[in-house]
């Protein structure tokens, strides 16, 4: 038995924890995810976003692969080209050079002076690249090509490390963190992560120099460091930091920003879903040459710079510097003309086209592999704390089927007095036709198709008001007052039996308003309201009978009264007793209101469809779509965050920022004629209803005001909604924006409709059999 228990205690560390799935929609995030105007089918294919990144960490594995593939690749082309920006200003024996990432090139003391002085014993004057590929072979020796490639690999996987993965971050926070779009993504984000780079990685410079000069221990460098600071000042660790970062900021802005550009205009070219290595690495090798060309200057000032404080530092040699970036290109120009200041050209864009394109195609190709790594994993990713929202327990049948307001927006006296909400009843969905106005983004003055809900909101009637006081636990009823006569539709909530009642409710309250002593109390009851309250609510019902249900029953509700003073507020309810309410005067055009209801429900469902779990493997005896683990042996209970099958929608609801594309008006007559052209625009004039033709399915004829909201809504059709302002101040420019209505479609949506009216489906078709026998008949 022991040994039982002992084998289902390590059984259940399979798949011990339950994943969680954000409860963010699209939304979001946040969906302009086509920053270099590509078509929609690139954008889908290609792995954009933070969705589809890869950790930190394996940015850095991909990083570093690469610096390394990159430094044995482009070593020789960069020692000829230190070599031949060095003919002006040779460096002195025992002098060897570092190459960093195609990019930071650095000179130093080499430990021994023999092997180094071997590969700079002889001055020669070289009169081109291949030429001195070959002088360096053959006085050299082929190995001094990869001179000083220990310590370059030292110091390039860091810097590209540090380089790549800033870049990447950087990248995505300003495009899906602060949704900022454009082009000029790439330009900042690469000149930012470059000067971080060279920020970090140039202190190591002096410490890599002390040592390759001589043999130090730990504490002598330390001594050796502290007594530089103490001579030079702390910027003394940024030893030419400032020419190299002339240099570099602009050479990786440059380069992100052709190399996106490139890829995007490849990639669409030859209709690639996902940027191959073959586009990478020609993208790479574009955009760099194009950045090596324009900042070649600095990258000749900067190493005629480093080769003198080199000599200054470890030689004890005197030279004479330029105080700044700008006299060296003058003191350069003096010398050897203005072609000084392009000397090796030809080997530094030999050399950077194809480190560009071999680090990028490498970086790319581990990034890609280490994306499908991710996707590719079997039941379990690398984070899955757990599938589905715990703040939304327990998951049960909600008890009420009408949304509850558990809070008004706060109340402003300076305003008018207003109502707060409205109810609603879900006829279905259709899509528009907008032209946005958001400047800044891809979609600006231009037409999008989207998706919009159609609430039918016949007029409220009121029937009633409340006044609530402040209390230490909260608001307490003071006084409710009905009104003289209540419809039978309100009469029925009261009821559990309408047809087996006496339907006598509010009969005896009602003589109120009719005798004197019951005016009297009325009269003091709306003066104890204006006295003591501070909260006044109206209590209103809407109209069944305008609505194309089966059910007789109202819903009634409670609606906070917003504005104005409490005499106000109780002297405008009075007035609207008995009245009612459209919903023009509840909500405005294009306005943020939140939508409260109750979901859909799908009755008792199992755990993968209730939570979302992960389906075990194939091969999982008694079950695949179950939770491998339910917990620990001991505490001997199951946790409340275990995902059980039971209840699955049904559940109240409220969804926040919803924006009311259209208030549409009923039918109505005018002149004598019925008008139903409610979903015409300005740019479609055609005499059409927001009906579609047969009607919404499942609820039927939208014949009373609506709201066209833009989404989807929670709730199955026919279900009634609670519609209530926003509690938020909206300030953001979606929640501004004016919405221009061009098309309404009116299609069929039983099925694929092609015609908008009637009359289109009748020009279209031709006369029916039916009509023809009725106009025989006739």
């Amino acid at each position: 038995a022991a040994s039982s228990r002992r084998a289902l205690r390590g059984s259940e560390s399979f798949n011990s924890k339950i994943r969680e799935v954000s409860p963010k929609n699209d939304t979001g995030h946040k969906d302009e995810r086509n920053p270099l105007g590509l078509n929609k089918r690139m954008v889908e294919g290609a792995a954009v976003g933070p969705m589809a990144a890869i950790t930190p960490l394996q940015q850095m594995l991909a990083s570093g692969t690469g610096a390394v593939l990159t430094s044995l690749f482009v070593t020789p082309l960069d020692v000829v080209k230190i070599r031949l920006q060095a003919q002006q200003t040779p460096f002195r024996q025992g002098k060897c050079f570092l190459y960093c990432n195609g990019l930071m090139d650095h000179v130093y003391s080499c430990q021994n002076m023999s092997s180094c002085s071997n590969w700079y014993k002889n001055p020669t004057h070289f009169n081109g690249t291949l030429d001195a590929f070959v002088q360096i072979t053959r006085h050299e020796g082929i190995r001094s090509l990869w001179s000083g490639l220990p310590p370059t690999l030292v110091m390039a996987v860091p810097a590209t490390v540090i380089y790549f993965t800033c870049y990447d971050q950087l990248r995505d926070f300003l495009r899906y963190n602060l949704n900022y779009q454009g082009d000029h993504i790439p330009l900042i984000a690469g000149g930012l992560a470059r000067l971080g780079a060279v920020s970090v990685i140039s202190p190591l410079e002096l410490v890599r120099t002390k040592m390759q000069s001589r043999k130090l221990t730990y504490s002598e460098l330390m001594v050796c460091i502290r007594s530089s600071v103490a001579q030079n000042g702390w910027f003394s660790l940024w030893r030419g930091w400032g020419p190299t970062v002339l240099r570099d900021v602009p050479f990786s802005a440059l380069y992100w920003f052709n190399y996106e550009l490139v890829k995007a205009q490849l990639s669409e070219r030859y209709k690639a879903p996902q940027a191959s290595f073959a586009i990478s690495f020609t993208a790479g090798a574009i955009s760099g040459a194009i950045a090596a060309a324009l900042t070649l200057p600095f990258d000749v000032v900067k190493t005629r710079r480093q080769i003198q404080l080199g000599e200054m530092e470890a030689l004890g040699v005197s030279a004479k510097m330029p105080s700044s970036t700008w006299n060296m290109m003058k003191s350069i120009c003096v010398d050897v003309g203005y072609r000084g200041l392009f000397a090796g050209f030809l080997p530094r864009v030999i050399k950077v086209a194809p480190a560009c394109a071999v680090m990028i195609s490498t970086y790319e190709f581990g990034k890609a592999f280490f994306q499908k790594r991710n996707l590719d994993q079997s039941h379990r990713k690398f984070s899955a704390p757990r599938h589905g929202s715990l703040g939304f327990l327990p998951r049960k049948r909600c008890q009420r089927h009408r949304g509850k307001v558990k809070s008004f927006p706060k109340d402003d006296p300076s305003k008018p007095v207003h109502l707060t909400a409205f109810l609603g009843y879900k006829a279905g969905m259709t899509h528009i036709v907008r032209e946005v106005d958001r400047p800044g983004s891809k979609v600006n003055k231009k037409e999008v198709v989207e998706a919009v809900t159609i609430v039918e909101t016949p007029p409220m009637i009121v029937v009633g008001l409340i006044g609530y006081i402040m209390t230490p636990r909260g608001l307490r009823s003071l006084k409710t007052i009905f009104a003289e006569h209540i419809s039978d539709e309100c009469k029925r909530r009261f009821y559990k039996n309408w047809y087996k009642s006496k339907k006598k409710a509010f009969s005896k309250y009602c003589k109120r308003w009719q005798d004197e002593d019951g005016k009297k109390q009325l009269e003091k009851d709306f003066n104890s309201l204006k006295k003591y309250c501070q909260v006044i609510r109206i209590i209103a019902h809407t109209q069944m009978r305008q609505l194309p249900l089966r059910q007789k029953k109202a819903h009634l509700m409670e609606i906070q009264l917003n504005g104005g003073t409490i005499a106000d507020k109780v002297d405008w309810a009075r007035e609207k007793l008995e009245q009612a309410i459209p919903i023009n005067t509840v909500f405005g055009q294009d306005e943020m209101i939140d939508v409260i209801g109750v979901t859909k429900g799908h009755g008792v469902k199992g755990v993968t469809s209730r939570w979302h779990t992960k389906k075990l493997p194939r091969k999982t005896h008694r079950g695949l779509r179950k939770v491998a683990c339910i917990g620990a042996w001991h505490p001997a209970r199951v946790a409340f965050s275990v995902a059980r099958a039971g209840q699955k929608g049904y559940h109240h609801r409220t969804e926040i920022n919803k924006k009311i594309y259209k208030i549409g008006v009923g039918y109505h007559t005018k002149d004598g004629k019925v008008i139903k052209n409610n979903a015409s625009t300005e740019y479609d004039l055609s005499n059409k209803s927001i009906n579609p033709l047969g009607g919404f399915v499942h609820y039927g004829e939208v014949t009373n005001d609506f709201l066209m909201i833009k989404g989807c809504v929670v709730g199955t059709k026919k279900r009634v909604l609670t519609l209530r302002k926003s509690l938020l101040v909206q300030t953001s420019r979606r929640a501004q924006e004016k919405v221009d209505l061009k098309y309404i479609d009116t299609t069929s949506k039983f099925g694929h409709g092609r015609f908008q009216t009637i009359e289109e489906k009748k020009n279209f078709m031709g006369p029916l059999k039916k009509d023809r026998l009725a106009k025989q008949m006739a």
